[in-house]
């Protein structure tokens, strides 16, 4: 019931961008699949502050930036409160392309192209029972967006590289 309430505002709150809703509208249907399903693998785009770093509108983008690490706390600790998950669960989270750098100008964080500096530098963080915790790593070996696919299926048992062989290595754990 509550996936087809979210659902149907979904389908009646007017869109500001045509791409997507506000996470806001998003993260609780992702919230109670998770719980209604228990879903071996699960994807969720958050893409609010990409929408709001487009308009250059910067206090928006930290707003939606800090929901979204609300919404990754309380994912976090539903997983750790379910049996299902508790203790096995891998979270990944990324982002689908960098943002302009400082050193592009105060103008262009807002853009991700190929005249931007920097756009295609981007994070990933991973949690979970088989990574170690090492905090912030930097300057270490140049990781891919297309490694995340491994990733992903490594977490769950999959070797991606057997199943599909231009697939680039899962990241690195050590």
């Amino acid at each position: 019931p509550a996936i087809a309430t979210i659902n149907r505002l979904r389908r009646e709150v007017p869109l500001r961008w045509p791409a997507g809703h506000f996470d806001a509208m998003m993260f609780p249907v992702a919230l109670e699949w998770l719980t209604v399903a228990t879903p071996r693998v699960m994807f969720i785009g958050l893409g609010e502050t990409d929408e709001w770093a487009h308009e250059g509108d910067y206090a928006r983008y930290l707003e939606a930036a800090h929901r979204a690490d609300m919404y990754i706390a309380e994912l976090w600790t539903t997983l750790q409160s379910m049996p299902e998950y508790r203790g096995t669960t891998t979270l990944i989270i990324t982002t689908d392309h960098g943002r302009g750098s400082n050193e592009a100008g105060p103008r262009e964080w807002n853009n991700h192209n190929t005249r931007t500096v920097g756009s295609h530098e981007m994070w990933v963080g991973m949690i979970g029972p088989e990574i170690p915790a090492r905090g912030t790593i930097s300057g270490g070996p140049t990781l891919h967006q297309a490694q995340i696919a491994a990733s992903i299926a490594r977490a769950v048992g999959v070797d991606w590289c057997k199943e599909e062989p231009r697939a680039e290595a899962p990241i690195p754990l050590k």
